[in-house]
């Protein structure tokens, strides 16, 4: 009988680097996604999850409110650096607010999100300050939009209207409180 024996220490073997080598890379792998993780955590989850949460409860009264109101808004963005909106109420009782806050929020970057307060004219049609060339570059690029506009009274706010835009370049929004 011819027995063989192989005289190579461990480390010079292909087995036992073949062995190793796989959960090597995957410990590899899972450092490099933990590390990415940590260096760049998706808005999208926010922090303050549970107040976000009591915020939609509250916004849920102020569009009740807008309903009661029968409230409905045209923005129009008659060129590039300017917005317009006309504000109609059914209701009688309505008064036209001073101010206008409109808001444009990104469905995953809110870093990119924009708020334009508007102030009336003798007309009562609300229009924007000149509003800067990377925000409306950044408006009139992205697709898909949340629409917030609303009124605040005495720091509380009174009213909101919302919509969403899934388009580029749109040139007039509906807001009414009726629908939705």
């Amino acid at each position: 009988m011819i027995h063989s024996t192989d005289t190579k220490p461990w480390y010079q073997q292909f087995w036992p680097w073949f062995l190793i080598l796989f959960p090597l890379a995957m410990i590899i792998i899972c450092m490099g996604l933990f590390y990415a993780a940590l260096k760049q955590p998706i808005s999208m989850v926010k922090k303050d999850y549970y107040e976000e949460g009591l915020t939609i409860n509250k916004n849920i009264t102020e569009i009740k409110h807008a309903r009661e109101l029968g409230l409905q808004a045209k923005i129009h963005f008659p060129d590039d650096h300017h917005l317009q909106i006309e504000l109609r109420a059914s209701n009688p009782n309505f008064e036209m607010p001073s101010v206008v806050n409109l808001q444009f929020d990104h469905p995953v970057n809110d870093k990119k999100d924009l708020s334009f307060d508007l102030n009336p004219d003798a007309n009562h049609i609300y229009s924007s300050k000149e509003i800067s060339e990377t925000d409306w570059q950044l408006l009139s690029q992205e697709k898909h939009w949340y629409v917030n506009l609303q009124s605040t009274r005495n720091g509380v706010i009174d009213w909101i209207l919302q919509g969403e835009i899934k388009e580029t370049n749109i040139h007039e929004l509906a807001l009414d409180a009726g629908r939705g």
